[in-house]
């Protein structure tokens, strides 16, 4: 497959002919980095490529030589066991049952070829090659050190002339023929090449005519028959052997190659035969693919491809690619293994006829080193045989599309930029090989349970509890045992037993309910009536029953329900007749079986051994019963009775009348045991332990194996998710191997070995390496599942068993299994092998104790009951077995019985109780040597029941001394403070203690009747609370979490109380508290800082305070109005929006506000000096609203709500207007222009801003009136008024003018003195 990020190149010019001739020579001079004339640079790379490990490796050994791949095969491994022989393995072949190929291992340890070494190994440390043969499956193999060469499988050993050799290649021409390219002489000299010619008779050392080496050498074989390439000193040569001799067919200079694979890439142009295509790598970096390349091909044959490795990909490395012999068809890809520092990196690169594509970075798991990698051709699912990397270590790496990342949902995949390949399973999910095909991860961890209707893992609802359904707890954690003290009756996991429960077999069970010792009531040869002559020498349980007249048929109980207990009873005896009876007749006196003539074929014949019936199996047109016949001398028999399937609907019975019984001959070992496993499989032991598995379908038996199947048992059928995929449960069976121990598995995978390995976890066993388990279902009434798997060994004397409740359904796995383990017993120095072991149901009365597990040995039997409360405390909890009697059998002919281990156990309807005992077991047993044996177990009444003939108790009763509820002895049910007065039940929502009492639920301190009569929960446990939605108000369930108390259960917002180290805070457990609150330690809960805190560690010790707030001595107070922010209350940190700092310094604390001083604005952030020329301004320094003093307009008045700019006054105004002076600075005057003097002109007096007019008659004068004159007019005479003022009249009289020519006058015009005014 090419996945994403493979893409192809743009197509590039392909030579030929002339033109590829001059690309050689030109790329053979120099090492230039031109191609055709086009400077090249360096390759370009895509998405890196993840390759995910499969969890189980390619072996199952340690001892692996190494693989090799046929041509026209998949590979296979190769295995040495020192000293004398090796193994090769093959891969598994898929199968309907099996398709995933994700789980491993791929190379089955029974899929083999053996091959000895008839000599002593080669003197030193000899290397071993596996060699591919063309046309052969099987390798042929090569023995070789630096002096000695020798097939592994022939009795000579060679001594090489030319010693010391390397060898550098080989190549098997057939199955006795060798040639190995080699160089000659020791490492610190020049080195000879030659070829090395080995056959059966003969070993031939040839010199090539060819240069020694001096440098490092590159080999691979060329793609002909007996040809290599050969690569040193900057020479490609071509050499062959052949009958004519060893030669040289063509040479090429090549200089600075560093890294040479002889494989198939492409096609052929036309479907041309190609011998092979030769990549090359060199020191500059540069990769060449010489497509359908030999030396000796005529011009125009071959094609270049070239291209650069990525930055950072030194050329120090090799090619992975398969080498040529191995490979039928092109791969597509060319795979290169850097090993520059600063780490081997393994490139990928799709190749075409266009060029080379992107090289992708390969990464795998960091845990293996990339220069052990190699490429294997493997078997995948739905029959694809894909080119995988794998490391020599035996791991196999799948891409990403064929590991299942993006289509299984139950794992998750490393993702860029991670730099290695890691897949998991997702986070609440655990492996489950094989048991939902698609989907790898599909179990559920320990202390979880499938919940089937959402496909989902849920958390076992018990404390320390492993597995678990809905409802129970089954196994409890080590250190724990499972006590049915919980509400109703309840499993919980316990460290100590409680009071009123003893500890047996790994279990609390109730002290009042503990079962008694069984004992051997009866054991004898049982006598049959006639006409049986002869002793029964074998026995099985049938489907088949006589009627009236002795004619066969299968019971209408029987097809309804073909899986339950067989009525009938086939004994054959020592004369070769077949004899039928109902079970419950056996040894009955006056009860004469019936001869069964159809099975009477054997009359005359071997002795039988065993013999066992399975069945029945509905055909198309009959009714199939399968037996199955293990005889002394002659081996294994196996064969049918068809009865005809009626047209019509099944009648109640089906009469066998025509019935008939083929015979097949199973050649081989002869067998000494046949027991049936399942309706439909036989499990047929030879004396070796060795196996044979025969399955009847399709109306046949169809052998599977041989193998050491151990011991095997059926898996019950189980409920599977909803689209779930395509495992088949009722197909699944348990397997028990010495080596391999208990593991569960489709019967595919028990079969084929390698798989039987990837179930490797098995059922957790602690310390049982070593053991050999037999596993074991006990038959349970009225139970999902009915069955219970026991696993059982004895070990050192001593009697023990495990078992797994509900064993595959719980989890959803079938692997690592958690477990009950118990000690049944002591049995003595006996052997294992001489031991049997069987699964018997009890009688129907016996509720609680539906089924036991017998052992028996050489002079004594054992049995354990499984007990599974049926009622009163733990009622549908798990089963346990309870501590086993083990009785020792009485003497036959004065000897110890012995063979029990080979006798067949039949089960018989249970007979009535005998005194105070009941009858837990009576069964036929059939032993070779001594015949049939009628065994009676009996054991104390059962709980609830009374003496003297075990008849059942009141229902009221909890133990009874009579039938009547006034014989109570303690009742089921009863009201606190009267555990005299029994009830049928408890009131509704209360519940019952394990004494009977009727209690609250154990989740609650207090209870009470509600408004309907139903008691609820008034107050819960610490730890527990109501359900948050209001079901099953009579009890609490456990609260969050992150909560230690709460007032609604699994919320996180419902707490009221919190673990230590955190605290409470609206309703929720957080590790600290929030902004504004502080913990308190003495209610445990977060409190509210203290007004206008932000955070503080107590009521009032502020750290941090709220906005506009500041903090002084630990308390906060509030900042000035104006502020957004403030550190005291006099200035502001920062202003609210809209304000700025009054303070123009920003150097100068102050408060803010919207209005500056005058001569100030409002700048960014806070106030600014307006310009020397503006009174007032806004929005900047010079946008004046009034001009300062002595300034004008320029350009007049701005308008309303305006501003302008102003510009100085001519110098002594005070103010102005464009043209004139205003008003004046101190010490000047305004005169009449607008100008500012600093005295008034004449005709006028300073006022304080401004210069006036005198009045009309005086020249000068000090104010404005007419006496305030200081000089006069022209014709005016001065008349002093007081001090220097005076006034000015005319002196002449009316109608006369002073002639002022002659009358002088000093400069202020006064009248000289003596002369008239």
């Amino acid at each position: 497959m090419s996945p994403a990020g493979d893409a192809h190149p743009k197509r590039l010019p392909r030579p030929t002919g002339p033109l590829l001739r001059l690309a050689t020579a030109v790329l053979a001079v120099g090492g230039t980095l031109l191609m055709w004339g086009v400077a090249m640079s360096a390759g370009a790379t895509g998405p890196a490529l993840y390759m995910h490990i499969v969890p189980q490796t390619l072996g199952t050994q340690n001892n692996m030589v190494g693989f090799f791949t046929p041509a026209s095969d998949v590979s296979m491994t190769t295995l040495i066991y020192p000293p004398q022989w090796m193994e090769v393995r093959r891969q598994w072949h898929p199968s309907a049952e099996l398709t995933e190929h994700r789980w491993g291992p791929y190379f089955d340890r029974h899929l083999k070829l053996s091959i000895s070494r008839p000599r002593p190994p080669l003197v030193g440390e000899p290397k071993i090659l596996a060699l591919p043969l063309a046309g052969s499956e099987n390798p042929v193999l090569v023995e070789y050190t630096p002096e000695e060469v020798a097939f592994f499988d022939q009795p000579d050993a060679w001594a090489l002339f030319r010693a010391p050799v390397v060898v550098l290649s080989a190549l098997a021409s057939s199955p006795s023929a060798v040639d190995l390219l080699a160089l000659a002489g020791p490492a610190t000299g020049p080195r000879q090449p030659i070829i090395i010619q080995l056959s059966i008779n003969v070993m031939l050392e040839t010199e090539l005519d060819v240069p020694a080496i001096v440098g490092p050498s590159l080999a691979a074989p060329a793609g002909q028959p007996r040809s290599f390439y050969l690569y040193g000193d900057g020479i490609l040569h071509e050499v062959a052997a052949d009958p004519s001799g060893v030669r040289e067919v063509g040479v090429l200079p090549l200089p600075d190659v560093t890294a040479l694979r002889s494989t198939r890439l492409l096609p052929a142009p036309g479907g041309a035969a190609c011998d092979t295509d030769l990549l090359l790598a060199f020191s500059d970096g540069r990769v060449q693919a010489r497509l359908c390349h030999s030396l000796s091909a005529q011009p125009g044959e071959s094609a270049l491809l070239e291209a650069l490795l990525p930055a950072g990909a030194g050329p120090d490395g090799h090619f992975l690619n398969p080498s040529v012999e191995s490979m039928a068809e092109p791969m597509g890809f060319v795979y290169f293994l850097s090993s520059s520092p600063p780490r081997p990196v393994l490139w990928r690169a799709v190749i075409s006829p266009a060029g080379f594509g992107p090289w992708r970075d390969v990464r795998i798991s960091s845990y293996f080193e990339m220069h052990s990698l190699q490429m294997l051709r493997m078997r995948l699912a739905a029959g694809r045989q894909e080119w995988v990397v794998a490391s020599k270590d035996g791991a196999i790496f799948l891409d990403s599309d064929d590991f299942g990342c993006t289509t299984d949902d139950t794992i998750r995949c490393t993702e860029p930029p991670a730099s290695s390949a890691v897949w998991s399973c997702n986070l609440g999910r655990t492996q489950s090989p094989f048991l939902d095909f698609g989907r790898m991860c599909s179990g559920c961890p320990d202390g979880s349970y499938l919940d089937r209707d959402s496909d989902t893992c849920k958390f076992c609802p018990q404390a320390n509890c492993l597995t678990c359904s809905a409802a129970q707890c089954h196994v409890c954690a080590s250190g724990f045992f499972p006590q049915a003290s919980g509400p109703n009756g309840r499993i919980v996991c316990v460290d100590t037993c409680a009071a009123g429960f003893t500890l047996l077999a790994g279990v609390c069970q109730p002290s009042a309910r503990a079962v008694a010792s069984s004992e051997l009531a009866s054991m004898g040869v049982a006598s049959f009536a006639e006409p049986i002559s002869g002793m029964v020498s074998a026995a099985t349980a049938s489907h088949l029953l006589p009627d009236a007249q002795g004619n066969p048929y299968i019971p209408a109980g029987s097809m309804a329900n073909p899986d339950g207990p067989a009525p009938g009873v086939i004994l054959f005896d020592t004369d070769g007749q077949a004899w039928l009876m109902p079970r419950g007749d056996v040894a009955q006196p006056g009860a004469a079986p019936v001869v069964l003539s159809r099975l009477s074929d054997l009359s005359g014949g071997p002795l039988l051994a065993s013999v066992v019936e399975v069945g029945p199996i509905l055909l198309e047109d009959s009714i199939l019963l399968g037996y199955v016949f293990c005889t002394k001398p002659a081996g294994l028999l196996f064969g049918y009775m068809k009865c005809p399937r009626p047209v019509a609907p099944m009648p109640g019975d089906v009469p066998c009348s025509v019935a008939t019984l083929e015979l097949h001959p199973q050649p081989g070992t002869a067998f000494t045991h046949a027991r049936s496993v399942g309706r439909e499989h036989v499990l047929a032991t030879q004396a070796d332990a060795y196996n044979l598995l025969l399955v009847l379908a399709g109306g046949t038996f169809r052998p599977v194996g041989p193998s050491y199947l151990g011991h095997l048992v059926p898996l019950l059928t189980i409920p599977r998710p909803a689209g779930a995929g395509s495992g088949n449960l009722a197909e699944w069976f348990i397997r028990s191997e010495f080596t391999m121990g208990v593991v569960a598995a489709p019967l595919a995978a028990v079969m084929a070995n390698h798989h039987y390995v990837a179930m490797g976890g098995g059922v957790h066993i602690a310390g049982a390496t070593g053991i050999k388990w037999m596993p074991m279902f006990l038959p349970v009434r009225d139970r999902s599942p009915g069955h219970q798997l026991v696993l059982t060994t004895i070990e050192s004397g001593t009697w023990r068993a495990i078992y797994a409740p509900g064993d595959i359904g719980p989890a959803g796995r079938p692997t690592n299994l958690s477990s009950l383990s118990a000690t049944l017993g002591t049995v003595g120095d006996l052997n294992q092998e001489a031991c049997r072991f069987e699964a018997v149901p009890m009688p129907a009365g016996r509720a609680d104790t539906p089924a036991g597990l017998l052992l028996l040995c050489d002079g004594l039997l054992g049995l354990s009951l499984l007990r599974c409360p049926a009622s009163g405390p733990g009622a549908g909890g798990a089963c346990a077995l309870l501590p086993a009697s083990v009785i020792a059998l009485p003497l036959h002919g004065g000897d110890v019985l012995k063979g029990l281990a080979r006798a067949t156990v039949i089960p018989r309807p249970g007979a009535a109780p005998v005194a105070d005992r009941h009858i837990l077991l009576e069964a036929l047993l059939y032993l070779p040597t001594v015949g049939t044996l009628d065994l009676v177990l009996t054991g104390p009444c059962a709980w609830g029941t009374f003496e003297p003939e075990c008849q059942p108790c009141d229902s009221l009763c909890d133990g009874c001394t009579g039938p009547g509820p006034q014989d109570c002895v303690a009742c089921l049910f009863w009201l606190p403070g009267h555990p005299g007065t029994c009830l049928p039940s408890c009131p509704p929502k209360l519940h019952r203690a394990p004494d009977g009492e009727c209690m609250c639920h154990s989740t609650c301190v207090d209870c009470g009747p509600a408004a309907g009569g139903d008691y609820v929960c008034l107050e819960c446990l610490p730890g527990l609370g109501p359900d948050a939605h209001g079901a099953d108000p009579d009890q609490c369930f456990p609260c969050d979490g992150s909560c230690a108390e709460c007032f609604l259960s699994a919320n996180p917002g419902a707490c009221t109380k919190c673990h230590p180290s955190a605290w409470l805070f609206g309703g929720a457990c957080v590790g600290a508290c929030p902004s504004g609150f502080w913990p308190d330690s003495a209610s445990g809960s977060c409190l509210p800082c203290a007004a206008g805190c932000a955070a503080c560690t107590g009521a009032s010790a502020c750290t941090r305070c709220a906005d506009r707030h500041f903090l002084a001595a630990g308390v906060c107070h509030v900042c000035d109005g104006s502020c957004a922010s403030c550190d005291n209350a006099t200035s502001c940190a920062a202003c609210r929006p809209g304000l700025v700092f009054l303070a123009t310094d920003a150097g100068q604390a102050s408060l803010c506000g919207s209005t500056c001083a005058a001569g100030e604005f409002a700048g960014p952030g806070r106030c600014a000096v307006c310009d020397a020329s503006c009174a007032l301004c806004a929005g900047s320094a010079t946008g004046c609203q009034v001009c300062a003093a002595g300034h004008r307009w320029v350009s007049g008045p701005p308008a309303a709500g305006g501003t302008g700019s102003c510009t100085a006054c001519p110098p002594g105004c005070a103010s102005c207007t464009a043209d004139r002076c205003l008003a004046c600075e101190s010490g000047l005057f305004l005169d009449s222009r607008g100008a500012c003097v600093s005295a008034c002109p004449a005709g006028t007096y300073p006022t304080d801003e401004s210069c006036q007019p005198c009045d009309l008659s005086c020249a000068t004068c000090l104010g404005g009136g007419a006496d305030q004159c200081a000089s006069c007019a022209d014709g005016l005479d001065f008349v002093p008024a007081g001090g220097s003022a005076g006034a000015c009249v005319s002196g002449c009289p009316e109608g006369q003018y002073r002639d002022r020519v002659s009358v002088r006058r000093d400069p202020e015009h006064r009248v000289p003195a003596g002369l008239p005014g």
